[in-house]
């Protein structure tokens, strides 16, 4: 397991959570022969918030993300 924090670059908010390897078997079953692969930083993120935004590849908080996003369709 490994702790994954993001920062909202538009303000001070946090959001910590987990990430786990998950075992992925040639013959679909839980065991056997495999590989293990890390769970998705953006599947696991909470609920609103941007990882990377694809113009800056900062992270925001959906309060921010909301925000930015009446600015740009306000010009």
């Amino acid at each position: 397991m490994i702790k994954i924090v993001l920062e909202c670059g538009g303000c001070d908010a946090k959001a910590e959570f987990p990430l786990f390897k998950r075992f992925i078997s040639i013959t679909g079953r839980s065991w056997g022969l495999g590989h293990c692969e890390w769970e998705s930083i953006e599947d696991n993120a909470p609920d609103g918030w941007t990882v990377a935004d694809p113009y800056t590849q900062c992270c925001y908080c959906d309060s921010c993300m909301a925000e930015i996003g009446e600015e740009v369709a306000n010009g």
